[in-house]
């Protein structure tokens, strides 16, 4: 039985953030009609509660009811969009090859002055690549003064996907900081081809990048060898840096090496598994702090949301867990829902 129905026999509504995080966990559990159904239910909606609706529609294979959504929202008049709700329409778009509405889309982002938002950008680019409109796509890029490494691998995969080696080759060599990303970009899209070219890439992936890791490694070392590895602030640093570099092990030596863990340390490790995709760990680490006499906060329950949500588990699995560790009525505050 799930959160809703529970909440619903006890006559409250979700508040609106979990709300839209069960729109999202339902439609990547494979249930969209669940997730529609919730969002039609909600007595008040805000624009991240639709541009959930919009992506969880895109994401369960539906972009076309994604786009209706966002239609309806522009006519509904009560939510403007912001670049998170335009990048979940041009997410749409670019799936169905939409090339005339996305460009509406990018005409209306220009006249709200969003330009400087380099991620709604981003879907911009990528929405007129999927179209196969590269030349838009790269003025698009060009004009972008904080082109991010995410701007340029999408160009250079775009490249690729062109079949124009020669182009994606030219902007890579153009690129001052390149990452572990567009080493990977370089060698598939030469490895497709069939030539040489890949291997040169892994070898300069395997001397760029590589050290990356390792740097961290000894800014760890001297946290250690500093005295500074107690601090609970240094252990969450040191947690994110191995998740974010891949190296979640390490990040576990780290935590199991704190002897006063808190709520925020539990946090760091737990969104750590679900980040790199480990969402039954995750769920393990959350019943432990639970266990621990730890209290968890709303960023400990949405990691566990999104690891879950990433990881594609049914729902039901983390809704235990959940209700063992919270009170509904303090997660759930607000009026009863209406008939």
């Amino acid at each position: 039985m799930s959160i809703h129905s529970q909440l619903l026999k006890r006559g409250r509504c979700p508040d609106v953030l979990i709300a839209n995080h069960l729109i999202d966990m339902y439609a990547a559990s494979g249930f969209l009609d669940g997730a529609q159904r919730l969002f039609g239910e909600m007595p008040h909606r805000n624009v991240v509660s639709w541009t959930t609706l919009i992506s969880a529609q895109t994401r369960a294979g539906h972009p076309d009811l994604a786009i209706e959504t966002f239609t309806r929202m522009l006519n509904h008049g009560s939510e403007e969009p912001n670049g998170y709700t335009y990048s979940a329409a041009l997410k749409a778009c670019a799936v169905v090859g939409d090339h005339e509405f996305g460009r509406w889309i990018h005409r209306h982002v220009l006249n709200n002055r969003l330009q400087s938002d380099v991620v709604l950008m981003n879907a911009v680019i990528d929405m007129y690549i999927k179209c196969g409109s590269f030349g838009e796509a790269r003025f698009v890029f060009d004009e972008l003064s904080l082109a991010n490494s995410t701007s340029w691998n999408m160009m250079i995969a775009g490249y690729f996907r062109k079949g124009s080696a020669f182009e994606a080759e030219n902007l890579f060599s153009q690129f001052s900081k390149p990452d572990a990303i567009s080493y990977n970009t370089m060698i598939s899209g030469f490895a497709e081809m069939e030539s040489p070219k890949a291997l040169d890439y892994v070898y300069l992936m395997h001397s760029k990048v590589i050290p990356w890791v390792q740097g961290g490694k000894q800014v760890h070392a001297y946290i250690v060898k500093g005295g500074f590895e107690s601090e609970s602030i240094t252990v969450t640093s040191l947690i994110d840096m191995y998740s974010k570099c891949g190296e979640i092990d390490d990040g576990f030596k780290v935590f199991e090496s704190e002897v006063e863990k808190d709520t925020v340390c539990w946090t760091g490790i737990i969104t750590g598994c679900g980040s790199n995709g480990r969402a039954t760990e995750a769920l393990k680490l959350f019943r432990e702090m639970i266990k621990a006499g730890v209290e968890p906060n709303e960023i400990t329950f949405l990691s566990v949301l999104s690891a879950c949500r990433h990881a594609g588990l049914v729902s039901e699995e983390v809704e235990f867990s959940e209700r063992k560790a919270f009170s509904l009525p303090a997660l759930f505050p607000g009026d009863a829902c209406n008939e």
